[in-house]
């Protein structure tokens, strides 16, 4: 039960730390930070060393929390990884893009 909880928290933080905070209006951007700099649609554009090694240190726990949970095999968990980064990614890109859309409509 320990090790559910655990993992529940961590993903959890995953979601706090990727998806929020949701900005709804131009004006509730802090520090100047635009939806529509924000959006890349353009893999590698630019390379911030930084960003990627936080993202990998991010994704860790996942790759070790969810084998000792379940009895998966490594295609299997390797397939749930993938799964994760992509669920991750979209869902920044729809909230992103939809926000953006949005805006357009406001302004």
């Amino acid at each position: 039960m320990i090790y559910f909880t655990v993992f529940y928290i961590y993903l959890a933080g995953v979601v706090n730390l990727t998806q929020f905070p949701i900005y709804a209006t131009e004006g509730m951007t802090g520090q100047g930070n635009s939806i529509r700099e924000g959006l890349s649609l353009i893999p590698f554009a630019t390379i911030d060393i930084k960003t990627y090694i936080l993202n990998i240190c991010m994704t860790i726990p996942f790759g070790v929390g969810l084998p000792s949970l379940t009895k998966a095999s490594w295609s299997k968990m390797v397939i749930a990884s993938f799964l994760f980064t992509l669920l991750i990614e979209s869902s920044q890109f729809i909230i992103g893009a939809s926000l953006g859309i949005c805006i357009e409509f406001l302004m």
